[in-house]
């Protein structure tokens, strides 16, 4: 309930002020005295006062100006109440006192003078709520503030910390690994001699020179994309006055398939009896190489020829197809003959031709390198690209025939290098 205190010497006035505001349920505290006043309102702490102009012992302004200054933690609205003229103005300029009135004011200026001041009180209490929410927020993201500051100073102090160990991580590793690159560097040197070895090795096991017969003109070409390729071809002569010319390809690059050629001529060498017959050949060949070429598997062609009447017999395992460009008809024909990869099935047929040959016609046995090429738009150059290429050189000699195919496809990627191996034969019959 809020308490009212009045703060009066005349008991008449005391009287009607408390018959005016009992009915708006105050609760009323009474002072005679100025010090009393000032008593009660430091314990009761009322939240309005009606204070005389001049109660025993002081002046009412100056007691009022002891309450407010007493009182600093709530508002206390103070009435001041004069029965002399001319003292309002006065009292108007007082910062202690929020409002007066004279003595003999009807009793509805009374209790609208009260009302107005519970209002005031009200507004202050509101206001000072608003204060204090405001306070608190602000305090709160103060402290906030302040909380996230340390943290961050916590944050970089440990980021200090991790990036120093880091660095100085890095620094060992960086020693490390420039240690381990030194070694590696080494080894990569000692690796690329034994690979320029095992290339010169490589290259030995190709045929030196082309043969030479009276019936044919025979011309090779080999270009590798690393240091030991895929790509093989041979020469093998036997005493029947025949040629064999066999040209293939293993899947892959590097040291295994480096390893597949020299099996591959291994084989060949010591298998004389199937030289001159295509078929048992190839038959002969993948049986050996089933089994032991793992994830590899070889294609080739192989052709042998009569050197007394020109004529060949031929076969292939799953190769490109070979040209044969007929001399007399002006035309090139695609040569194959029915066989699958070696290596991969055991006891598979392979297919044979049997082909007369002409003055002037010739054959040319190449492997995939020269197909999967492709032009900046990833079109591939193909096997109609380089029949109608070949066809171009049918008045050139052997390694024009090479060096026309070679720049006609090179000029098509738009690159100076091959990205497979290439490996070329060309057979003219004189």
């Amino acid at each position: 309930m809020n308490k009212i205190l009045i703060v009066d010497h005349e008991p008449t006035t005391v009287a009607i002020y408390t018959k005016i505001i009992s009915p708006l349920g105050y609760e009323l505290k009474v002072a005679q005295t100025a010090e009393q006043g000032i008593e009660i309102a430091i314990q009761e702490k009322p939240d309005l006062i009606i204070i005389d102009w001049k109660p025993p012992g002081m002046d009412g302004i100056r007691v009022a100006k002891i309450i407010k200054e007493q009182i600093k933690d709530r508002f206390v609205y103070i009435l001041m109440s004069t029965d002399q003229e001319g003292q309002e103005a006065t009292i108007d300029s007082i910062d202690y006192v929020d409002d007066y009135m004279k003595k003999t004011a009807i009793p509805q200026v009374l209790q609208a003078k009260i009302k107005k001041g519970f209002r005031a009180i009200q507004a202050y209490e509101n206001q000072n709520s608003l204060y204090q929410e405001a306070y608190n927020e602000l305090k709160r993201v103060c402290d906030k503030r302040y909380q996230l500051l340390l943290e961050k100073e916590f944050l970089i102090d440990q980021l200090n910390k991790e990036r120093e160990n880091l660095e100085t991580k890095i620094h060992e590793r960086v020693d490390e690994i420039s240690e381990k690159n030194k070694l590696l560097s080494e080894k990569n040197h000692e690796f690329l001699k034994e690979l320029e070895i095992a290339a010169r090795l490589q290259h030995n096991l190709l045929p030196q020179n082309s043969p030479i017969t009276d019936r044919y003109h025979v011309s090779s070409r080999y270009i590798p994309t690393a240091y030991i390729g895929g790509d093989f071809y041979d020469f093998l002569h036997m005493r029947e006055n025949k040629l064999g010319v066999l040209l293939g390809d293993v899947s892959g690059h590097g040291i295994s398939a480096a390893f597949i050629t020299s099996m591959i001529k291994t084989i060949v060498t010591n298998s004389r009896k199937h030289l001159a017959y295509p078929q048992s050949f190839f038959t002969n060949l993948n049986h050996n190489l089933f089994g032991r070429i793992y994830y590899h598997f070889v294609t080739a062609s192989y052709a042998v020829f009569d050197l007394e009447n020109p004529s060949f017999v031929f076969s292939s395992a799953g190769h490109p197809p070979s040209f044969l460009y007929s001399k007399g008809k002006n035309e090139i024909i695609d040569l194959s003959a029915k066989g699958t990869i070696l290596g991969a099935i055991d006891d598979i047929t392979f297919g044979e031709r049997e082909i007369k040959l002409h003055s002037g016609d010739r054959l040319l046995f190449f492997t995939d390198g020269l197909l999967e090429v492709f032009d900046p738009n990833r079109d591939i150059f193909g096997i109609d690209r380089l029949r109608k290429a070949y066809k171009e050189t049918c008045k050139m000699d052997g390694d024009k025939v090479f060096d026309y195919l070679i720049d006609t496809v090179k000029a098509y990627s738009g690159k100076d290098e091959f990205e497979d191996d290439v490996a070329l034969v060309q057979v003219e019959v004189n």
